[in-house]
């Protein structure tokens, strides 16, 4: 096909069908949003997904402790890691957290690219993961009580992901994300079918792993869904450029970002300040208090959802 033929097909596709696919858009989205309509929404992301939840009255006005751990894992030592992980939840539950934040696929190590295991090593450890590790965790939430963010590959069936595990703080699992984007290495996993906003007492929260940060769609996303605090487990780029770019993503969207990488963790605000930071290599937790009532909505408000359009297109009708 050419490209002249192809750019045509597109203004035809456009022309024929954007009222329409807009007013869907349009319509969806406000049912996203709608305080009335949110079960309808988290319906058509599937059973991973939890509807919009206002936080408890109780909880509202006092604000949600976050905790990071920033630690180098040791590259494909499940046990290991395990026990790092186990210490800094630890010594976070002493210190009132509502929420502990792993790096992404901390429980390998993210074996994928620093241990160079291959798609059987992945299978292998992330049944490892599912069988021993994920209950574990669990138990340690409920202990604690505190809700826990536990990063790992994962294995069901014959998928194997790379994924993070939304765990209250009574030790029930509220939802799991699987990461969408995957580039390099991370094509040893299966990619995630859908980016979904999860309910907690606090409210809504969505997460992101690593590199989904790079595509602006992915934290639009889960603010349209209602989320005013993104998680995002990373192993990745840590430089002065992601900074940038995470207070990027948390102004665009109006929201707080927690950034939890092995040396570095990173709070950004609606503002697009940075809220809390620690770069270490030492283990340790960054602790620090958010404001989910604080977050503005005056640009976000402001959105023209209906002449968004063309960002929904298939790849293949891309200029």
């Amino acid at each position: 096909m050419s490209i002249l033929r192809s750019n045509l097909d597109r203004r035809g596709f456009l022309q024929a069908g954007s009222a329409a696919v807009a007013g869907t858009l349009l319509s969806h989205n406000s049912a996203c949003v709608s305080r009335k309509a949110t079960s309808k929404c988290a319906a058509s992301l599937g059973k991973e997904a939890a509807a919009y939840v206002e936080p408890k009255a109780d909880l509202a006005d006092r604000g949600m402790r976050v905790g990071l751990m920033h630690a180098p894992p040791v590259a494909g030592d499940l046990v290991e890691n395990w026990t790092t992980f186990e210490k800094l939840a630890r010594k976070a539950g002493a210190k009132n957290v509502d929420i502990f934040i792993s790096p992404e696929c901390f429980l390998d190590g993210y074996a994928v690219h620093y241990a160079d295991w291959d798609r059987q090593r992945l299978l292998e450890g992330g049944r490892v993961a599912a069988k021993q590790y994920v209950p574990q965790a669990k138990s340690l939430a409920r202990e604690l009580k505190m809700m826990v963010v536990f990063c790992t590959t994962y294995t069901t069936g014959k998928r194997c992901y790379n994924s993070a595990f939304l765990i209250g703080s009574d030790g029930k699992q509220i939802g799991r994300y699987d990461k969408t984007h995957l580039l390099d290495h991370d094509l040893a996993f299966d990619a995630g079918l859908g980016i979904p906003v999860f309910g907690t007492p606090f409210g809504t929260v969505g997460i992101m792993i690593c590199a989904d940060r790079r595509w602006p769609e992915t934290a639009r996303t889960l603010r349209v869904q209602g989320a005013k605090l993104i998680l995002n487990p990373t192993y990745g780029m840590r430089h002065r450029k992601n900074e940038w770019w995470m207070r990027t993503r948390s102004y665009e969207n109006e929201c707080y970002i927690c950034f939890a990488h092995p040396t570095l963790s990173l709070v950004t605000d609606p503002e697009s300040e940075v809220h809390a930071k620690v770069s270490s290599k030492k283990p340790g937790v960054l602790v620090t208090t958010i404001d989910l009532s604080n977050c503005p909505t005056k640009m976000f408000d402001a959105r023209r959802p209906e002449i968004y359009t063309p960002i929904t297109l298939p790849k293949e009708l891309n200029v």
